[in-house]
């Protein structure tokens, strides 16, 4: 039996790879969920809700969190713990505005900035900051790198999502490339007070963004979760694991956000094989 087991897997999981049982899922979530054009998300003694009008969403949000469950719980947990003592969030690939609007829902005080690189993703945004009547959120449209400059990138096929970098691949539908402007984050914040936290979710760019905000890192010092992208970061030049180095040579203690019960921070595995959540603060900070 395990060794059919052993056989019948890499066929599963290439399968549930594969366009056709992409499409196919698409289909019924659309089709099951056709109906259904809000999402509530309640989390940390808030209650935020988000359009799933558009298929885009839809196939976020849905079947996954159709039952209350939480986008990234144990990443959502410990950045609602943190945000409560926020004055200044940069939410740095806010996507659909997960992130950005439970913040600014929870902390109605504190100013929320939310960098979205695509203006489909940005429309989707900007309609969820206005359901939810939220007037400290800022939403900018531009991919957070290491300069100010211009950014050509491939869309995914339908809207919304993951993008890849043009010079990732010869094989890219010149219809589906879009240029963005860029900005770095010390260029952003060089004329008020910078974020105290920060999460970057940049599918493989993190290196860019930490590298365009070495001035906040020095005089700030905001707490930071980043995703790190082993696969993606590749095509940027970089490691997993200049990541660690970078944040460590400024001063951070790096753990792991884990997903087991209690969401544990853990020792960072190094090096880094696989898509992991770490959270790095001023090694001063308990």
């Amino acid at each position: 039996m395990s060794r059919l087991r052993s056989l019948v897997r890499p066929i599963y999981r290439r399968f549930v790879r594969s366009a056709v049982y992409q499409g196919l899922r698409r289909r019924w979530i659309l089709t099951r969920f056709r109906k259904v054009d809000r999402h509530v998300v309640e989390a940390g003694g808030a209650k935020v809700t988000f359009s799933t009008e558009d298929a885009f969403s839809k196939t976020w949000f849905f079947p996954r969190y159709a039952r209350g469950r939480l986008h990234e719980a144990h990443v959502t947990e410990h950045l609602i713990d943190r945000l409560r003592s926020s004055r200044c969030f940069a939410d740095v690939g806010a996507l659909v505005g997960y992130y950005a609007c439970l913040a600014a829902k929870l902390c109605p005080r504190a100013r929320v900035h939310a960098f979205e690189m695509d203006s489909d993703n940005v429309a989707l945004l900007l309609r969820n900051v206005e359901l939810n009547a939220l007037d400290n959120v800022a939403v900018v449209e531009a991919a957070v790198a290491d300069r100010l400059g211009t950014l050509r990138y491939a869309a995914r096929s339908g809207g919304g999502g993951i993008f890849k970098l043009a010079s990732f691949g010869t094989r890219i539908d010149p219809a589906k490339l879009r240029d963005v402007k860029t900005v770095s984050l010390d260029e952003h914040f060089a004329g008020g007070p910078g974020p105290d936290l920060v999460k970057i979710d940049v599918e493989g760019a993190e290196m860019l963004v930490l590298r365009g905000m070495e001035r906040l890192l020095t005089e700030v010092r905001p707490r930071i979760f980043v995703e790190v992208h082993p696969n993606t970061i590749q095509g940027f030049g970089a490691k997993a694991d200049d990541v660690l180095e970078l944040l460590e040579a400024h001063g951070y203690r790096c753990r792991q956000v884990s997903p087991a019960p209690g969401h544990p921070l853990d020792p960072v595995d190094r090096p880094i094989r696989h898509n992991v959540m770490l959270y790095a603060e001023p090694a001063h900070r308990s």
